[in-house]
């Protein structure tokens, strides 16, 4: 993904900072209501949302009045549709993008809906995904929140009670410690908590069930089946009252597009963009698949400083692309804070590994890696199967500046000189009994 330079549009004193990324492809620019874009497109847990979209459009992406880089919402007050509207046409005249596709998720859809209205020469078409008209119940608008509802979500989120707030918005990641630790991270560099509780007070006002009937764009709606925050009947109220618009039900429970169904969302919404749908097609390939990951990368950000640690992330990323390359490896994507590979051989996996715990010990913080060999499936670009997922669990289980490897991977590089320590038993999250690991020297 090419990352433009930050630059500032203006809604009356107010600077709204704003990037437009990607090389190609119609312009997406995403709209996240109380969410600073900008963070969303750099923080490990996040990055991926916007990488994934950037392959087939140029994404623009703010950060709304009283977040991230932009100037703080005046005292006491609250944000509103209306504004954040004026944000969003001020930063698409300010690059200059006379024609976009919207897409609109959480409090950010009904933004995204009213500016359809308002602008409509701006909007070529309409993505909503798991937002709503209104978020509030209402006599004719049964599934909406009760005000209490809202209320204990908000002080959870604010309160940093982060296991609580991911069991609203991400329940089928919400027990997993690594992500908990992420979304905190993220969440304290979203806003101060004067400003999140401004953002956030939004949805209480929000309503733009009126506006629905008059939206011209091609509208694609996608909700999730399970929605823990908002149900599925948000969604089919949005398609049933846009002219000409289209449903999809995605199956899960999660409300932010980030784990769960995001394959789904982005098949579908790429589709709506392009007019062809991803292939599907596996091919089954032996390769030898790497997972490197930073160590203690949270409590590390906060040391360096958001500006410090994005340079290092940017330098521990160019080592990795240069030593996977160096042994022959096919770098398949960053995962946050970790690298997915994969290699012909599983002796230059091991070289690949094992010399970048060492390059990257030079930067001051520590990786980890775990190796294994088996078949994978290479579904366009990325590639999935038990066996990447035994490589992720092995990497999990290894030490600071270790590089663990299963018995395939060690019997596979037999004859090439690599040497390991002696091999225990291990057990691994999600897979039976105990598994042979070996640590390579």
């Amino acid at each position: 993904m090419t990352e433009g330079r930050i630059r500032y549009a203006r809604v009356g004193d107010a600077a709204i900072a704003y990037r437009v990324l990607g090389e190609q492809g119609p312009y997406l620019a995403i709209v996240l209501g109380g969410a600073p874009g900008l963070l969303v497109a750099e923080h490990p847990v996040t990055r991926d949302f916007v990488e994934r979209m950037s392959r087939f459009a140029r994404p623009v992406v703010f950060d709304v009045q009283g977040s991230g880089r932009s100037d703080p919402l005046p005292p006491g007050v609250n944000a509103s549709v209306e504004h954040q509207v004026e944000e969003l046409i001020s930063v698409l005249t300010a690059a200059e993008i006379e024609r976009t596709y919207l897409w609109g998720t959480d409090t950010g859809g009904a933004v995204a809906v009213a500016t359809a209205v308002k602008r409509p020469d701006l909007v070529a078409g309409l993505v909503l995904a798991n937002t709503c008209a209104r978020v509030l119940r209402d006599d004719d608008y049964p599934w909406g929140l009760e005000p209490a509802i809202i209320d204990r979500v908000l002080q959870d989120r604010h309160d940093r009670q982060i296991r609580m707030a991911l069991d609203w918005i991400a329940p089928s990641v919400a027990g997993d410690p690594k992500v908990r630790e992420l979304w905190m991270s993220y969440e304290e560099q979203r806003a101060s908590p004067a400003q999140a509780a401004a953002l956030d007070r939004l949805a209480e006002t929000l309503d733009v069930r009126v506006l629905l009937p008059h939206v011209g764009a091609p509208t694609l709606v996608m909700h999730t089946s399970g929605d823990s925050l908002l149900p599925i009947e948000h969604g089919r109220y949005l398609a049933e009252h846009i002219p000409n618009a289209r449903f999809v039900e995605v199956p899960g429970r999660d409300h932010i597009v980030l784990w769960e169904s995001a394959d789904a969302f982005y098949d579908e919404f790429e589709a709506f963009i392009t007019g062809t749908r991803p292939s599907n097609e596996v091919e089954r390939v032996l390769s030898a698949v790497l997972f490197v990951d930073l160590v203690a990368s949270t409590e590390r950000a906060r040391q360096f400083g958001d500006r410090r640690w994005r340079s290092l992330l940017d330098e521990y990323e160019r080592m990795c692309a240069d030593q996977i390359e160096r042994f022959r490896g096919r770098l398949v994507k960053y995962t946050g804070d970790g690298v997915l590979a994969t290699f012909a051989a599983s002796s230059d996996a091991i070289r690949s590994a094992t010399a970048l715990v060492g390059e990257v010990g030079q930067l001051g913080v520590d990786v980890r890696a775990g190796i294994h060999v088996g078949d994978i499936e290479r579904r366009g670009d990325d590639v999935g199967g038990t066996a990447v997922n035994m490589a992720s669990r092995v990497m999990e289980s290894a030490k600071r500046g270790e590089v663990l490897v299963t018995a395939a991977a060690h019997d596979a590089a037999a004859g090439a000189g690599i040497r390991f320590s002696k091999a225990g038993p291990y057990e691994l999250k999600g897979l039976a009994g105990t598994h042979l690991l070996y640590p390579a020297e």
